[in-house]
C-alpha cells in the first residue's frame, strides 16, 4: 500500500485554527503558502521587527490561550477573517493600514491592549527550520487505544497528513529525502510535543496531558515530524510519498538550539549483530542513523538507551555494553519486551533514544572504585571497566552458575589487572575450580568494612542491590558512595493534576538572570512567571515530561502542580509544572 496526502492544512494566524487546502505549491526554504504568516503578540518578549522568526514567548498562544483552536480564521488572498466564539468577527487586509487597524482594535478587545498582529512572510514556525510537520494518524490512533482515551489528529496541528503508513514508521524518515507530489522534502528531526497537544480542540479544554500519555506509553514526548523543502513542486491531497534516498546534511543542520538534543529524539536504528551469549542472554549492536550524520550523542560508560515498540509493549531501557559499531545492548530472555527483542536479528528495525542515565563515573576519581554487580546487572560494569583499564579498580560480580556468565569473559579480559572475584550461587559440577570462582554471595558485612573508602557501584535484581545496601550502610559507608542503577518507568499518574497550594502573592528570585517577579495563582506556572518578566528559559513539552526546563531551587519551598513523568532530582524543580509555596531562589 504506498504512503498518500489525506490532507493539506495550514494555521494562517501562528496557534489559531487551520485552514484545509485543496492544493499547494512548495517552494524552497517555505512551508505551506500562508502558513504561520501571521502572529499575535502578547507584549511579554521582544517580537523582531522585520518579519525574522521569533521565539513562541512572543505570542498569544494556546499554553495560555486554550480557546484560540475555537476561533474562526479564513485567509484569502491578503484578506483575513477572524471569529470570535462569542460571535464577534474582524476582517481586514493586514498588508494594508486600515485593515490592520481593524484587526488589531478586535484583537486588542478579545486578548490585551498590548496585542497586535504581526506579519512574516518566510512564516513563525515553531524552531527557524522547522517549515511543514508531517503527522501519521496512525500513529494518534495507537497512542489512542494505549492510552484508552479519544485523541483527536487536530491537537497535534499538522500541515500534511499521511494515510497508508503503520504507527511511528515515519520515524524511519529522519534524515531521508522523500517525494511528495511534485515536490522533495528533506526529513529533519521528530517534532517535540508540549503542552497545547493537551487541549481538546473541539471544546478548548485542557481534557489529557498528550506529552504525559506519550511519555507513559511510548516512552518520549515526540509525534509527527518537521521537514524543510529542497525542490518545489505541486502538492495535494491523494498525491504519493516516497522515500528517494538518505539526506544526512538535514540531520546534520537539524540540531538547532532551540530544539530537543539528538539524544532525545526516537529515530529507527538497524541490528548490525546478534550474539547468543549464554542460552538466555543475547548480544544486539544498533547502528545508530545520527551516527551518520556526525550527531551521535556521547555516551558515557553506564549509560542506556531506550528502545521502544511500535505497539502495545511499550518500551524500555538497556545498559549500552558496548560501543563497536553501534550501540550493544545485552539482553536475558524473559516475557514481553526481551522476548520480543530476541526474536529480532541482524538486518531488523528497532526505535531506540538516548543515551540517558546518571549511573556514570566521576571525571575525576578522588577515591577508589567498586563495581558490584549480580546476572545482567554486569552490562554497565563492562562499559566501564573499559573506561577504568589500567587503573586499580575492584570488580565483583555474582551469578547463577558457570553457564549463566553473559560478558564475564570479556570484563576479565578488559578489566585485565583489576582486582576481579567471581561469586556462583548455585555452581554446577567443576565451576568453581574452572571459572576461579568462590561460592555463594559476598560476605557484605566483611566487605564493607574494606572498601569504607571507596566509591561503590552497584547493578543487580532488587533484592541483591537491597542486601548489600543495607549491610554497606549498617556498617557506616556513607550513602552518598553508593551508586545504583535504578531504570525507571514512568509513573502511572504522570500528568494528573494535583491540587493548588496557597495564594501567594512570593516573591520569585532568577538569580543567573538578575531577575526579580511576584508569584500569584494568574501569574501560572514558574515558567510562565519567568516568561511573563522578559526571560526565555528552555522548554518543550510544558508538561512536566520532557525535564528540559528544569533548574536547580536554592531557597524556598515549591510544589509541583502535577506529578511528573520521571523522578526529578532534589533541589531541582521542572518549572513549567510548579509554584512557589513561599519566597523562593531559582538559579536560572
Amino acid at each position: 500500500m504506498s504512503v498518500t496526502v489525506t490532507r493539506l492544512l495550514r494555521y494562517p494566524v501562528k496557534g489559531f485554527g487551520a485552514q484545509a487546502l485543496s492544493e499547494a505549491v512548495l517552494i524552497e526554504g517555505r512551508g505551506l503558502p500562508g502558513d504561520r504568516r501571521f502572529a499575535v503578540t502578547n507584549g511579554q518578549a521582544p517580537v523582531a521587527s522585520d518579519g525574522r522568526w521569533t521565539p513562541a514567548q512572543g505570542f498569544v498562544r494556546m499554553t495560555r490561550n486554550p480557546n484560540l483552536p475555537l476561533f474562526g480564521i479564513d485567509l484569502i488572498g491578503t484578506t483575513l477573517s477572524l471569529r470570535h466564539p462569542d460571535g464577534r468577527a474582524a476582517v481586514g487586509d493586514p498588508t494594508r493600514p486600515d485593515g490592520l487597524e481593524r484587526l488589531e482594535e478586535a484583537l486588542a478587545s478579545w486578548f490585551s491592549t498590548t496585542a497586535r498582529l504581526v506579519e512574516a512572510e518566510g512564516g513563525y514556525w515553531d524552531h527557524r527550520d522547522a517549515a511543514i510537520s508531517l503527522i501519521n494518524p496512525a500513529s494518534v490512533a495507537a497512542l489512542a487505544t494505549q492510552s484508552g482515551r479519544s485523541l483527536d489528529i487536530a491537537r497535534f496541528r499538522g500541515n500534511v497528513l499521511l494515510g497508508g503508513l503503520p504507527a511511528w514508521t515515519e520515524l524511519a524518515w529522519i534524515g531521508r529525502r522523500l517525494r511528495i507530489g511534485e515536490a522533495e522534502i528533506e526529513i529533519l528531526r521528530p517534532i517535540d510535543r508540549c503542552k497545547a497537544t493537551s487541549i481538546d480542540p473541539a471544546t478548548g479544554l485542557a481534557d489529557a496531558n498528550v506529552p504525559a500519555l506519550l511519555s507513559r506509553h511510548v516512552g518520549h514526548a515526540f509525534c509527527g515530524v518537521y521537514a524543510r523543502v529542497v525542490r518545489r513542486g505541486r502538492v495535494a491531497p491523494g498525491g504519493t510519498i516516497a522515500d528517494i534516498g538518505p539526506a544526512l546534511a538535514a540531520l546534520g543542520s537539524a540540531a538547532i538550539e532551540t530544539a530537543p538534543l539528538p539524544a532525545d529524539w526516537p529515530r529507527v536504528g538497524r541490528i548490525v549483530t546478534a550474539v547468543r551469549e549464554t542460552d538466555e542472554v543475547v548480544s544486539l549492536t544498533i547502528a545508530d542513523p545520527l551516527a551518520a550524520a556526525g550527531l551521535g550523542p556521547r555516551l558515557r560508560p553506564g549509560q542506556h538507551i531506550r528502545l521502544h515498540h511500535p505497539g502495545e509493549l511499550g518500551w524500555r531501557c538497556y545498559t549500552v555494553s558496548g560501543t563497536t559499531g553501534g550501540w550493544r545492548i545485552t539482553v536475558r530472555r524473559q516475557q514481553g519486551f526481551s522476548a520480543w527483542l530476541h526474536d529480532l536479528g541482524v538486518g531488523d528495525s528497532v526505535t531506540l533514544s538516548g543515551p540517558f542515565g546518571d549511573f556514570v563515573l566521576p571525571d575525576v576519581a578522588r577515591r577508589p572504585i567498586v563495581l558490584i554487580s549480580a546476572g545482567i546487572g554486569i552490562t554497565p560494569m563492562v562499559a566501564m571497566a573499559r573506561d577504568l583499564a589500567g587503573r586499580s579498580v575492584r570488580m565483583i560480580h555474582v551469578a547463577r552458575h558457570g553457564g549463566d556468565l553473559a560478558l564475564w569473559p570479556e570484563l576479565r579480559k578488559t578489566g585485565h589487572g583489576a582486582d576481579l572475584k567471581l561469586h556462583l550461587t548455585q555452581p554446577r559440577p567443576g565451576d568453581l575450580v574452572h571459572r576461579q570462582a568462590v561460592a555463594g554471595r559476598p560476605d557484605w558485612t566483611a566487605l564493607a568494612a574494606e572498601i569504607r573508602d571507596a566509591e561503590v557501584y552497584l547493578c543487580g535484581p532488587r533484592d541483591f542491590l537491597r542486601q548489600a545496601i543495607a549491610a554497606f550502610v549498617a556498617t557506616g559507608l556513607p550513602e552518598t558512595r553508593l551508586h545504583v542503577e535504578n531504570f525507571v518507568s514512568p509513573d502511572r499518574g504522570a500528568g494528573a493534576p494535583i491540587a493548588p497550594p496557597g495564594q501567594g502573592p512570593y516573591r520569585v528570585r532568577f538569580t543567573r538572570s538578575g531577575v526579580d517577579a511576584v508569584w500569584t495563582p494568574e501569574a501560572g506556572s514558574l515558567l510562565d512567571l519567568a516568561e511573563a518578566a522578559g526571560l526565555a528559559l528552555k522548554s518543550h513539552c510544558r508538561s512536566g515530561t520532557c525535564g528540559s526546563c528544569r533548574q536547580a531551587i536554592t531557597a524556598g519551598t515549591i510544589k509541583q502542580m502535577q506529578a511528573p513523568a520521571l523522578p526529578v532530582p532534589t533541589g531541582t524543580a521542572l518549572l513549567c509544572s510548579t509554584v512557589p509555596v513561599s519566597d523562593l531562589v531559582v538559579a536560572a
